[in-house]
């Protein structure tokens, strides 16, 4: 063991030295690695070993100044899906790609048409950044972005520090190969071993977020929400009489209208009242329309806007069992999506009764609705008093009265 001794200090020594370039991950790495994922259109390469590391040890010596520069606009378009088509075009122009796109319905026009509604992510050659951004913009109804952010991120420090790491532990990876080719005892080399692989994953980690930091300034993220015409119209006052009346005429139509709707399906009211903070109601009333899309119907959205009151009926019909399953499946996600996504609540004006109660717990929280329950059981311990209303945890669809009518209530 003696003997081992010297051998041993010299690893120790060679170790600590690699690892103190290492140990510190660079700055930017955590967005480096939740980045290059497919939403990003990239990712950091896989791993590799052996010889092929000395060979690309030649891409770390850069010192040009690398900066991120990604942009999100907001296009007011005619037609979202053909937009879509015209952006793909566009960036294989360009020579970028597109990294995602979505098409969905979000509602439909008077006359039934649907009106769709699409995100598309593309990236752009950097050099060729600012004109794509001013294409895109003469793609819309008013020539101009209606909302528009860009940023820069000047990543070239980080690049830097990387370029060191990569330097010095490629150098202990060669001085740990020359210790495992001179050693003679078998726990010698698989000593050795284990840190000439450990090191080399340190390798191929620090070059995948270098190479990630290069694509992302070769090619910039565009993201763009493209929000059809017909939902951009501006908020009408009304002021005269005449024009109030009419408004509120259409407005108490609404659902008369939808019961009206030919087809079994019927606007069901088990995701009706729920309301969230004012400045989310833009995107609520959006993913409302999207989920009723995802379950394959579509659905009235009305309501009291201002405060974040909506009313939401989508229409299906529960005598259906598939259809049935899938107003089950949207129930879930709207639970899901209105307590975590949007901060919300299930019933701004209307009753909770028996339909909310099995989330009642997770909206107002368990201590709450621990303390709901011991004032019920305090003054009403038979449960005679609306018994399974409120408190309690039977599915919204058992304990439902409304559906036992078979007609919206």
């Amino acid at each position: 063991m003696i003997k081992r001794l010297p051998f041993l200090m010299i690893l120790a020594a060679l170790l600590l030295s690699a690892c103190g370039a290492a140990a510190t991950p660079a700055p930017g790495a955590d967005q480096a690695e939740s980045r290059g994922g497919a939403s990003t259109g990239f990712a950091p390469p896989a791993a590799t070993t052996g010889p092929e590391l000395g060979a690309r040890a030649s891409d770390a010596t850069t010192t040009e100044r690398l900066v991120i520069k990604n942009a999100t606009l907001s296009l007011v378009v005619k037609d979202s899906a053909a937009s879509v088509n015209s952006i793909s075009t566009l960036a294989d122009g360009l020579g970028g790609f597109v990294v995602s796109s979505n098409v969905y319905q979000t509602s439909t026009d008077a006359a039934g048409n649907k009106i769709m509604r699409a995100q598309i992510s593309i990236r752009i050659p950097a050099d060729k950044f600012l004109p794509a951004i001013e294409q895109l913009e003469g793609m819309t109804v008013s020539g101009k972005a209606d909302t528009k952010n860009i940023s820069g991120e000047d990543v070239t420090a980080q690049y830097t520090d990387l370029q060191s790491q990569l330097r010095n532990l490629e150098a202990a990876e060669q001085q740990l190969q020359q210790i495992m080719d001179s050693a003679t005892k078998t726990e010698d080399v698989l000593a050795v071993y284990n840190q000439l692989v450990s090191i080399r994953g340190q390798i191929e980690q620090v070059k995948g977020q270098m190479q990630y930091y290069r694509e992302a300034a070769a090619l910039s993220l565009i993201s763009i929400d493209l929000i059809p015409d017909a939902l951009s119209q501006p908020i009408e006052v009304a002021l005269e009489r005449e024009r109030q009346d009419a408004l509120w005429k259409a407005r108490r139509a609404l659902f008369p209208n939808l019961l009206a709707r030919p087809g079994r399906r019927k606007p069901w009211g088990f995701v009706e009242d729920p309301i969230v903070p004012p400045d989310l109601v833009a995107e609520f009333i959006a993913h409302l329309a999207e989920l009723a899309a995802r379950h394959g119907t579509v659905a009235g959205i009305y309501g009291h806007i201002g405060d974040g009151n909506t009313h939401y009926r989508p229409l299906f019909d529960p005598t259906d069992p598939e259809d049935f399953a899938r107003m089950q499946a949207l129930r879930e996600a709207f639970d899901d999506a209105l307590l975590d996504r949007f901060d919300g609540v299930p019933s701004a004006e209307h009753g909770i009764g028996r339909i909310r109660q099995e989330i009642l717990e997770r909206t107002w929280g368990p201590e709450v609705y621990g303390l709901m329950i011991e004032i019920k059981r305090s003054l009403d311990p038979r449960g005679l008093m609306n018994p399974g209303v409120l408190l309690g945890s039977t599915p919204w669809w058992e304990a439902w009265g409304g559906l036992e009518a078979r007609v919206p209530q």
